[in-house]
């Protein structure tokens, strides 16, 4: 505890007031995060994009096996008919399948698509918020700074002034 001399003026001088800037960061994903994220989920589009794939590969398999069974008992009497029939209906099935492999690609492209943007956005939008949040800092510093000079001006001005008041 500071001891007060009796007869001596004190001056306590202005308190600065000014809070310390707020984290525009804090509680949304960093650059890291966020590419972790996009690979993360690039990687499970590329699985859900193989697994669908195959189940449509196999889908289409066993559809041609079951025309190719409904064929082969028909074949004794109309085997011409019956072969030409199992062809068009296999390259149908493959025609169809072939457009849902590539409905399929489109539609991953298109996630992967939507997936970069949204990783962009967001990284844009840390990058403006750290910037804000740096100036913000800057700005606290430069005020504290200015601040403290204010004040030690002060202090020795009323020094300055007792000293001539005592002189007196």
């Amino acid at each position: 505890m500071a001891a007060t001399v009796v007869g001596t003026p004190s001056y306590s001088g202005p308190v600065f007031s000014l809070p310390p800037p707020v984290s525009l960061t804090q509680g949304i994903p960093d650059p890291e995060a966020i590419e972790k994220q996009k690979e993360g989920y690039s990687k499970s589009l590329d699985f859900q994009l193989k697994q669908g794939t195959e189940a449509l590969m196999a889908q289409g398999q066993v559809q041609k096996d079951m025309i190719e069974q409904t064929c082969k008992t028909q074949m004794a009497e109309h085997q011409l008919q019956i072969e030409s029939q199992l062809k068009l209906s296999s390259l149908q099935v493959d025609q169809h399948v072939q457009a849902q492999v590539v409905a399929l690609q489109e539609a991953a492209i298109t996630q992967k698509t939507l997936l970069e943007e949204k990783a962009a956005l967001a990284l844009l939008d840390y990058r403006k918020r750290k910037a804000a949040e740096e100036m913000s800092i800057k700005s606290y510093q430069v005020q504290k700074e200015y601040f403290d000079r204010e004040a030690k001006l002060m202090g020795e001005y009323q020094k300055v002034a007792r000293g001539f008041g005592q002189t007196r």
